[in-house]
């Protein structure tokens, strides 16, 4: 009749165990958080909003200037942007929510229109919803 010992055998003192238990440590293969530690997130970026950089902003926002197309410029996602201009007190919207279509947006529309484009492409090239666009070529164009 064999004996099988289901315990753990490092922590088990040297004199008690029998003879035919090798006192050799198994092989421990390496956590997973130490393998992957040269892969660590990057570190956030602190200080990136000065008063400078938050006058850009308002100013690039104020002339019709999309989120995307700011945050292409500081480096940042558009929902970045949008809560940063929230947090400093600009009148913000998820999309250009109210302000005015320039003649060139208007041209941009017509020329995309003319070339059989969705009102999504449109709305994506504008910043705009797909749905403004629409509201907008069809009651004032």
């Amino acid at each position: 009749m064999a004996i099988t010992i289901k315990c753990n055998v490092d922590k088990l003192p040297k004199p008690l165990l029998p003879p035919t238990i090798s006192y050799e440590v198994p092989y421990k293969p390496k956590k997973l958080y130490e393998i992957n530690k040269e892969h660590e997130k990057p570190k956030k970026v602190r200080g990136f909003w000065t008063p400078e950089r938050n006058q850009q902003l308002i100013d690039m926002y104020s002339v019709g200037i999309g989120y995307k197309e700011i945050g292409e410029k500081f480096g940042r996602t558009p929902e970045a942007i949008r809560m940063q201009l929230y947090a400093i007190g600009a009148k913000v919207s998820k999309r250009h929510c109210g302000t005015k279509y320039t003649k060139a947006q208007d041209a941009v529309i017509v020329a995309m229109m003319k070339d059989g484009k969705s009102w999504r492409e449109i709305g994506d090239q504008l910043g705009r919803t797909a749905d403004s666009v629409r509201k907008h070529a069809r009651g004032y164009l």
